[in-house]
């Protein structure tokens, strides 16, 4: 034997690919996929006889095992839902009838699991310290072992049923081109799943059944409770594995973040993204939200992960805020040429249908077009401060009972079905009417400029969270998500611009169609402006030598981040320094998982807020309340 071939472990039963390792609690493991996608591993045991002899060969496995996935997938940061079970499927292929039970050796575990949903790619594997973690990327929608979603639950990959959720035409897949995650534990050489507890009979984490249903690890029939496999749906768009996760520790003790960087294919970006490592050691998209003195002098030295008094002052705890930092940016018009223009992409042009409008803006003065499209559709604010929709061919523009201050946040947001146009002001609603709507052509949708009329109008003031969907949304809806971040791949989003970008002159559309914009006045590098008092820790600053900058905005909470950038020219991370780590990110400026609800996802706090001038501190002391990261971005976005 030659001397390297002693140094070699060689497998040759089958053909392996996608080799992988971790070191896991001092334990080497190696893995890889085979043909048929098949995950499987071997494990360095240091600890047998002696008499194996000094090369490591020796102590590897005798043959590789295969890795076991659960039976059921949950959707990362909606726990509530609970988890879909994967369809039950016989050795042959066929589908087991609702009434069937097969036995274990007439099932396929292979099909019968969620390891028929593992792509062909490239998979990763980090140890936390107690599991070992395995991140796979998952099929696409038109893969032959991909599975449906189905209008009574569950799922079925079989061709003859009619039940399915239609989405339009199409099946609605139960997962696509994302990131699926599952945890092992490394017991006795062999990886295991981790059990989970649940209620017996309604195979429900947290909801029973009945007052007499009863936790444990077994249903009633004894069938273990395994964790399901987790998807990440705020990944999007993932192809060929290009994908890599770390755990990284932060500043709070016992605390840790996820940070994954994706390749969105449909972008042709990489996609950032922080999450909290939840108590369990999965992902907390809510976020945890930590208490201080509310006393200046004793801030230091109180620090509490849950409310209660100051063992100082007696007085009730406080959230901690960050008090220096980078702060997440907005878009600042000078009102003289600065405007960003949109082009003419075909989900801009409505013709009529059904849209909707949102933004946070902050004017200086009253009289701008906040987003026009060429007088087709026009929202603004007139020269009173009112809220105005206007279209094309309509007599008179709708007008808001509400107007909108001066050098303060307001969310406004308009919508239109068809026939009736609604205005609403932080949420509220300040007007409807019926608005005639006559399409036009050839014309570019510009922020902060309208070229209608014969002369420029221009927005003088600051622009933010531009949200352009091509469905109404409920009041209820705007609402509810207006103090949030979004991950750009909710239902009817067609464009969604943050406008955190904090320097360059162009402003990242966060939806797949990446419609990104070019600035009228190109930005340039950072700079610091002074904070104040009603905005605590605004730091970054990036002006333009013709007008347009983004400026430190106050932010709404959000859970899970997301940040995007083109390959080559991503941003360093560092981390500011003197931040609690809840307000931390990675790339600096980076959070409904919504995701940024985020990634906060899809959670992240819940309160509302009057004034966006004033959401940098509320968003802090909110805490978070959930995020769908649902990015596309989790840390305070202050």
């Amino acid at each position: 034997m030659a001397p390297q071939e002693s140094l070699l472990k060689i497998y040759g039963d089958r053909s392996y690919r996608h080799v992988t390792m971790a070191r896991h609690q001092g334990t080497t493991i190696a893995f890889a996929m085979d043909a048929s996608r098949r995950i499987v591993y071997s494990v360095l045991d240091l600890s047998g006889p002696p008499a194996k002899g000094e090369a490591d060969t020796a102590y590897w496995s005798d043959n590789p095992a295969e890795l076991v996935f659960p039976r059921e997938l949950a959707e990362a940061g909606y726990a509530v839902v609970g988890a879909t079970a994967m369809p039950t499927v016989k050795r042959g292929g066929a589908e087991a009838a609702v009434d069937e039970r097969p036995t274990a050796q007439e099932t396929d575990p292979f099909l019968s699991t969620t390891a028929r949903l593992t792509a062909d790619a490239p998979f990763h594997v980090v140890s936390d310290g107690t599991y070992v973690v395995v991140l796979r990327q998952s099929v696409g929608e038109t893969h032959s072992d991909a599975v449906y979603k189905l209008t009574g639950g569950g799922c079925s990959g079989s061709a003859s049923r009619t039940d399915y959720v239609l989405s339009g035409t199409k099946k609605v897949p139960l997962v696509r081109d994302t990131l699926l995650c599952d945890r092992f534990l490394l017991v006795d050489g062999k990886l295991k799943p981790v059990l989970e507890v649940r209620y017996k009979r309604s195979r429900h984490a947290t909801r029973p059944e009945s007052a007499k249903d009863s936790l444990g690890t077994e249903d009633m029939e004894g069938r273990p409770f395994h964790e399901p496999t987790q998807e990440l749906s705020f990944v999007r768009n993932l192809t060929q594995g290009r994908f890599a996760a770390v755990l990284v520790p932060t500043a709070i003790s016992g605390v840790q973040r996820w940070q994954l960087f994706a390749h969105n294919d449909a972008t042709g970006r990489v996609d950032s993204f922080s999450v909290e490592q939840g108590a369990q050691g999965l992902f907390n998209t809510r976020g945890t939200r930590f208490y201080t003195s509310p006393d200046p002098l004793y801030r230091d030295a109180v620090f509490e992960r849950s409310p209660g008094n100051c063992p100082f002052t007696g007085r009730e705890l406080v959230p901690v805020t960050g008090t220096e930092g980078r702060a997440e940016t907005a878009l600042r018009l000078n009102g003289t040429d600065a405007h960003l223009d949109l082009g003419d992409p075909t989900a801009l042009r409505f013709g009529g249908r059904a849209y909707s409008i949102e933004a946070w803006v902050k004017p200086v003065s009253y009289d701008g077009p906040v987003l026009a499209r060429s007088g087709e559709y026009l929202l603004a604010v007139d020269a009173a401060g009112l809220v105005s929709l206007t279209h094309q061919g309509a007599p008179s523009p709708l007008l808001s009972t509400e107007s909108v201050p001066t050098d303060a946040y307001t969310h406004i947001a308009a919508t239109f079905d068809g026939t009736t146009a609604k205005l609403y002001v932080n949420g509220r609603p300040a007007g409807s009417g019926a608005l005639p709507f006559t399409p036009a052509t050839g014309v570019n949708t510009l922020v902060g400029k309208d070229s209608s009329g014969g002369t420029d109008r221009l927005f003088k003031g600051d622009v933010d969270e531009i949200r352009i969907w091509d469905r109404v949304r409920s009041a209820a809806e705007l609402t509810e998500d207006m103090s949030y971040r979004l991950i750009g791949n909710e239902p009817g989003l067609v464009a969604y611009y943050r406008f955190d970008e904090g320097t360059g002159s162009t402003a990242n559309d966060q939806t797949d169609r990446a419609l990104h914009a070019p600035s009228a006045a190109a930005c340039s590098g950072p700079a610091r402006r002074p904070r104040s008092a009603t905005t605590p820790g605004c730091g970054a600053t990036a002006s333009s030598s013709r007008g347009a900058r983004w400026f430190p905005a106050c932010r709404p909470c959000c859970t899970t981040s997301r940040r995007t950038w083109s390959p080559g020219t991503a941003p360093t991370p560092s981390p500011p320094s003197g931040r609690p780590e809840c307000c931390w990110r990675s790339p600096p400026g980076t959070a409904r998982t919504r995701a940024w609800r985020a990634w906060t996802s899809r959670s992240a706090a819940t309160a509302g807020w009057p004034r966006r001038r004033t959401c940098w501190t509320r968003r802090c002391s909110s805490g978070r309340r959930r995020a769908r990261t649902r990015s596309r971005s989790a840390p305070c976005s202050s």
